[in-house]
């Protein structure tokens, strides 16, 4: 390895880590410095929702409000869009009066700076408030012309940005890029390459979408398909925030209009029409995963595995940056998912579902759930597949608690009707999903490979190479 000499007199902000002072960082620094530059903070306001704005504000009353902002957190935050799956509210009228600096606005750049990932993101609109662990960024200049904010985001989020704020990360805790520091961060400002970059990164994001559309287009066809093989016939449904009903077709002790919408009681009618099961009668075993820690994770080792990690294209945990030790490993291979066994998301985003068809080095975390199919009852990929629909969200939807983070009860997934058809039906089904999936998937890699080659090319345009 390497060695980097670095003087007393170049140590800065009480950093003593050897990370700090790699020579890559060092040698980037100075072409950006050799060519047009500023720093962030010269062009924009630097901004965060302070502490005691997050505590004293956002309680359940307030982000429980009927009438309220979207605020935006670091999980909504992607490189080229928004993702509201999952998002938190404040009340319009406490953020008017005591949160008017976090109000974000058209052309405001919003960037996660604490967690593993630092995203950043050019707002469209207005609208939104400024929540926990993102930062706003917001151009001096209200002459946007020459698209300063649009290069800010799509060089936050280039190589060259990500390797400068993952140099100022801190390692206490989550990592975290002080607002400091980010004001520090040395910007390209010569038009030509502002130009160049935006123009790029707006093409291969344009082409990128279209792809991912295709690819979504492919996987909503699953449900068309699944559904008709099953000659299940929905109708439109509206929901209703108050309606009129028998008291004997109140279920349970729910009195709440979402829970009882007629919807419901069609769906499970259908579900239940012809030959079915309850999912529990059709599993050898379940088990849910469990949370080991923060005081647990490794920088290397083996893959603890969240709810994020996987999805409708499959499992993403080569991409995970959470880790245990080998030894903490096989302390917990329990939680370990095998061969045949079905991933189901209970917590967060709930109704994700993966058959394990190979070997995994793994621990499931506690917002993930193990169920092994019984052959002889179901097909295991026809049964994923079952529990991937839409139709089943909605039932996951209504069943779940959490005000922010949504939890589905154990119980409640293992009473899930599961209608059985003929072999051959299960078998065309579960051939048809997994083809489907193949092809979408195919076509989400090819669009992260255009998008990694466009990055590529930024990284040469910045550095003039």
């Amino acid at each position: 390895m390497q060695e980097n000499i670095v003087k007393v007199s170049e140590i800065i902000d009480n950093r003593y880590d050897a990370y700090y002072y790699r020579k890559e960082f060092y040698e980037l620094k100075e072409k950006l410095l050799n060519a047009e530059h500023k720093t962030i903070g010269q062009e924009f306001d630097v901004t965060k929702l302070a502490g005691f704005e997050y505590t004293k504000y956002f309680t359940p009353e307030n982000m429980m409000s009927s009438d309220s902002y979207i605020a935006l957190t670091s999980r909504n935050i992607q490189t080229e869009c928004l993702d509201l799956t999952n998002y938190i509210t404040i009340d319009k009228t406490v953020a008017d009066t005591f949160l008017k600096r976090s109000k974000l606005r058209k052309n405001d750049v919003v960037m996660s700076y604490t967690g593993e990932y630092r995203r950043a993101l050019l707002l469209d609109k207005d609208g939104f408030q400024l929540g926990p662990n993102i930062c706003l960024l917001r151009v001096k200049e209200e002459e946007l012309s020459d698209n300063k904010p649009q290069f800010l985001s799509n060089y936050l989020n280039s190589t060259v940005g990500q390797k400068l704020l993952d140099r100022e990360k801190t390692f206490s805790g989550q990592p975290t890029v002080a607002m400091s520091r980010i004001r520090e961060l040395i910007i390209p400002t010569n038009p030509n390459i502002m130009r160049s970059v935006n123009i790029l990164m707006k093409n291969t994001y344009i082409q990128k979408k279209e792809n991912e559309s295709k690819a979504r287009e492919l996987l909503t066809s699953i449900d068309d398909f699944v559904l008709d093989e099953l000659n299940i016939k929905l109708p439109q449904f509206k929901k209703e925030k108050a309606y009129t009903t028998q008291i004997s077709n109140i279920l349970g002790s729910r009195f709440d209009p979402d829970y009882n919408q007629e919807c419901f009681s069609y769906i499970y009618n259908s579900l239940t029409n012809h030959n079915y099961d309850i999912l529990k009668n059709l599993l050898v075993y379940y088990k849910k995963g469990t949370e080991v820690g923060t005081s647990q994770y490794t920088e290397q080792g083996i893959p603890f595995i969240r709810v994020s990690d996987f999805n409708s294209y499959g499992l993403t945990y080569s991409d995970t940056t959470k880790f245990i030790s080998v030894d903490y490993f096989n302390e917990l291979k329990d939680f370990s998912p095998q061969i045949g066994d079905i991933l189901f998301s209970k917590d967060g985003t709930i109704g994700n579902s993966l058959l394990i068809d190979e070997n995994i080095n793994g621990i499931i975390s506690g917002g993930i759930i193990r169920l092994h199919p019984n052959k002889d009852k179901v097909n295991p990929r026809y049964l994923s597949a079952m529990l991937s629909l839409n139709i089943y969200k909605q039932f996951f939807d209504r069943n779940s608690i959490g005000a922010i983070i949504k939890h589905l009860n154990i119980e409640e997934l293992l009473n899930l009707p599961i209608p059985l058809p003929d072999k051959n039906i299960q078998d065309k089904i579960a051939n048809y999903v997994l083809e489907t999936i193949k092809t979408a998937k195919t076509l989400k890699e090819e669009a992260n490979r255009e998008l990694e080659n466009a990055k590529q090319k930024v990284e040469k345009i910045l550095l003039g190479e």
